[in-house]
């Protein structure tokens, strides 16, 4: 015979679909992270401003374009549907904590800059291995590029993570509790 769960601690059964949107964003966060610091060893593995003109310039822009396209950028979006999705079930608590909103604001500025100077950079140096010519300065801005895209990624993680009061009183983002009576 089949023994049977007592609940002796009072719990819910179930968190509802909060899972099931958290496991895979996770999943997703680390991917475009992984991606990104493949792109980063990548990049500065070949030591590309020493790398002879030719095919293995073109390698090295190459394999960095398939990492953004098909590993960076599905997973980006994913963790951005499901994070939305995260949001949407409890929004208004959500938004009233400062971590959230300093989250938000972040990622609204990083990733929109983070591509355009990285794609611009990218089509520079395209540009100039097609040409068989050095161009320095887009080397430096898609060294840099990709260093701060990382670290302001690292940050973002690191808030949703640790979730930091920020001098928010713990009271504000909690209803008080209602007397029974």
């Amino acid at each position: 015979m089949a023994t049977v769960y007592v609940n002796r601690f009072g719990r819910k059964g179930g968190r509802g679909i909060r899972p099931w949107l958290l496991i895979p964003k996770v999943l997703a966060v680390c991917g475009y992270l992984g991606a990104l610091i493949a792109m980063l060893s990548i990049w500065f593995g070949s030591d590309y401003a020493n790398v002879p003109h030719g095919t293995q310039r073109l390698w090295v822009l190459q394999t960095i374009s398939i990492l953004v396209r098909w590993v960076m950028i599905p997973s980006l979006l994913a963790a951005m549907a499901l994070g939305l999705g995260l949001l949407l079930q409890i929004p208004r608590q959500l938004l009233r904590m400062r971590w959230m909103l300093v989250k938000l604001a972040l990622l609204a500025i990083m990733v929109p800059t983070a591509h355009l100077v990285c794609s611009s950079a990218w089509r520079a140096l395209r540009d100039a291995a097609v040409e068989l010519r050095h161009d320095r300065a887009a080397e430096r801005r898609f060294s840099v590029a990709l260093s701060l895209t990382l670290v302001g990624s690292c940050l973002v993680v690191v808030l949703g993570r640790l979730k930091p009061r920020l001098g928010q009183s713990p009271f504000v983002a909690r209803p008080t509790p209602r007397s029974g009576r």
